[in-house]
């Protein structure tokens, strides 16, 4: 069941956490290992999908996975820090669950994720349906969770911790780092870090090594830069920063400042995302800066996986998610705050893509090779379709020019795959393998997927293409990986839920989302904007069914003449609710629910489903705000907020009490949740 649901305490997607030998250091894998891990990795990927692609699994199975913060709370001095104690607190929860008769016990499983803040949960067991209760296995693992706290934590559904890596004032001249319990030293040999403590990391040997083997390769510490929100007296050039940096031993008098972007940052920077629109600054442009894996991989989110049929379902269902993915970005933004500053953006993407960016100089740009250039970092979106469907045109729709490890192209076409699926698998293996154990690298290749898994699971894509671990019984199946985690177990419940609705209702009519790639690229950049869920427009198919299709009007006012491949820049309500002849993606799930005897015959289904329905439909409207709109409007309205973009200790303290109110329930929220919160 972890496997299924993608969890990561097992070897799915961080990858490898029950390993126990020693993981290397990035200078001591020769070319030799990488080559003989990447050659092995292909191989592994070659057998299983000789093993599984006939494999028929017409059960529909889904999940979902939720990283929660655990934050603990000083009510005397009114401040709020990331608690260090995930990990205890995951092997208290793991002892009680074995201990426990109680049949509840088994309903969820507890994963350990990057932070030591973080605790990743999902349910015990796949969902069978997309009407399953999903809330209530949600509220349940809140339940479980509280009997391992202490009574000045608590567990929040936070996106990104608000002051992760941000001075205090009082703390100037110390070695610590106050937004941690306990407080730690800044830096480390894993990250080093300027802001952040390697303790922020789960103590497993691979998230060190994973951070430490990024910056290693990469040939410097990564260079996160967002864009500053610029307020009345928000000071572009404050080098609050580079004074404590420089008072700290060991730490270069030169050091980025705290807002502005410097000719140093500008060089690790800016070709970070070259090839695509980014919000990774201009030299010119005031950004919050910031330079380890924990600003990124620290942030929690909200993922869906769902088991397919077959492979072509899969492969389908891929690309479909694959243009839907930024829409939902928008739909669920929640992190406009980063290392205590107010953001000019409202989603955490681009953080993580540029936190894990282990592209050496060359790879970035900086050297005379072109053809050495890689135009994204690891975690980015989708660069390749792969769907069988004659609906896909390559030449029109697969317009990045994604590269590819020749090599491995040529081991897969040789093997039998076709030439979309080989030159997908062949994108992932341009990447070099980051965490290596030394008792794992000569393997068997027919029982073995440690090398694929290696590669596969840190291409951190949008949505990801997951074939069936071997000997699992599981089928081929589909992540959905963009959507940021939610406050309340009624907004994260609807999500997943109406993402698995919209899975289903894709399946039943063959719906098509094709738009060129490169336009879905452009929708992830404009997702990320502030408050884009109103101000944005996205490219979109003009028609997701041709018009001879019986169901043409499940979706569609009226008939019209096909627009074939067009598209056109509409807004979220427009893709949600509909407008003009196009009815919106509600009406299209509405109509596959119209033929589920289990929604029809159940009126407490149907009640529930109407809140999850009613909260995206208002989302996407603009009547209820994003939990981003909602924290960008607490702070600015906060007594204490300067009108200086900072969130002080205070603001953040009362920020995330407020949060934990409305999620727990005993604090309503009409502007975020309107009247549907029981």
């Amino acid at each position: 069941r972890q496997e299924y649901m993608g969890g990561s305490n097992i070897r799915d997607p961080m990858g490898f956490l029950g390993e126990s030998g020693r993981a290397y250091e990035w200078n001591e894998l020769s070319p030799e290992i990488l080559k003989y891990i990447k050659e092995h990795g292909v191989l592994q990927f070659i057998h299983i999908y000789q093993q599984n692609r006939d494999v028929h699994t017409p059960t529909f199975l889904w999940g979902d996975e939720i990283e929660f913060m655990i934050i603990k709370l000083d009510h005397n001095e009114q401040e709020a820090f990331a608690s260090l104690r995930g990990p205890e607190v995951l092997a208290k929860l793991c002892e009680i669950q074995k201990n426990s008769t109680d049949p509840d016990q088994q309903k969820v499983v507890w994963h350990p994720e990057f932070g030591a803040h973080m605790l990743e949960t999902t349910p015990g067991a796949p969902f069978p349906s997309p009407f399953s209760d999903v809330e209530g296995n949600m509220r349940l693992r809140r339940t479980l969770a509280a009997k391992a706290l202490l009574s000045d934590e608590i567990m929040i559904g936070l996106t990104a911790f608000p002051r992760m890596g941000a001075q205090h004032k009082l703390w100037a001249q110390r070695e610590e780092h106050p937004f941690t319990y306990p407080p730690l030293p800044v830096g480390g040999p894993f990250s080093n870090s300027s802001f952040t403590p390697d303790g922020i990391m789960n103590p497993h040997p691979r998230f060190g090594a994973l951070s430490r083997n990024i910056r290693q390769r990469r040939g410097s510490k990564v260079c996160i830069c967002s864009p500053l929100f610029m307020d009345q007296f928000t000071n572009p050039r404050d080098n609050r920063d580079h004074e404590v940096l420089g008072q700290r031993s060991g730490v270069h008098q030169e050091s980025p400042t705290h807002y502005y972007m410097s000719e140093v940052m500008k060089k690790n920077a800016e070709p970070a995302m070259k090839g695509k629109s980014s919000f990774c600054c201009a030299a010119d442009v005031p950004a919050i800066y910031m330079d380890s894996m924990a600003f990124g991989m620290g942030c929690c989110c909200l993922q869906t996986t769902f088991q397919c049929p077959s492979i072509s379902h899969a492969r389908h269902l891929t690309d479909q998610l694959a243009v839907l993915a930024p829409y939902f970005l928008a739909l669920t933004a929640a992190c406009p705050i980063l290392k205590g500053l107010l953001a000019d953006t409202d989603c955490r993407w681009d953080v993580i893509s540029q936190s894990v960016d282990d592209r050496t100089p060359d790879e970035r740009g900086y050297g005379p090779d072109p053809s050495k250039v890689l135009d994204k970092s690891r975690y980015d979106s989708v660069s390749l379709f792969i769907s069988e469907s004659i609906l896909l045109d390559d030449t029109f729709h697969n317009d990045i020019d994604a590269k590819i490890n020749p090599e491995a192209y040529q081991m897969l076409r040789d093997a039998g795959l076709d030439h979309r699926l080989a030159k997908h698998v062949a994108h992932l293996f341009i990447r070099d393998p980051l965490v290596v154990y030394n008792n794992r690298v000569e393997l068997d290749d027919t029982v073995d997927s440690d090398h694929w898994e290696n590669i596969q699971s840190t291409n951190w894509q949008s949505v990801r293409f997951k074939p069936p671990p071997p000997g699992s019984g599981i089928g081929w199946r589909v992540e959905f990986r963009v959507m940021e985690l939610q406050l309340t177990d009624l907004e994260n419940a609807a999500f997943a839920t109406f993402i698995a609705l919209l899975v289903s209702t894709i399946n039943h009519f063959n719906l098509n989302f094709y738009i060129p790639l490169t336009k879905v690229d452009h929708n992830m950049t404009r997702a990320q904007a502030k408050n884009a869920v109103i101000n944005e427009t996205f490219f979109f198919r003009n028609q997701i069914l041709e018009p001879q299709d019986p169901h043409f009007l499940c979706f569609y006012h009226k008939v019209e003449p096909s627009t074939g491949n067009d598209f056109k820049l509409v807004t979220v309500d427009h893709i949600i609710n509909g407008s003009e002849n196009f009815k919106g993606l509600i009406a299209g799930v509405r109509a596959f629910m119209a033929q589920s005897p289990e929604y029809q015959n159940n009126s407490d289904i149907q009640k529930k489903f109407e809140r999850y329905l009613s909260l995206i439909s208002q989302r996407a409207s603009g009547s209820l705000m994003t939990i981003a709109s909602w924290m960008r409007h607490f702070v600015t309205s906060h007594a204490e907020y300067g009108h200086d973009s900072v969130v002080t200790p205070r603001i953040n303290y009362d920020l995330i009490c407020t949060a934990h109110s409305i999620s727990t329930g005993r604090l309503p929220c009409p502007e975020l949740l309107g009247q549907l919160m029981n």
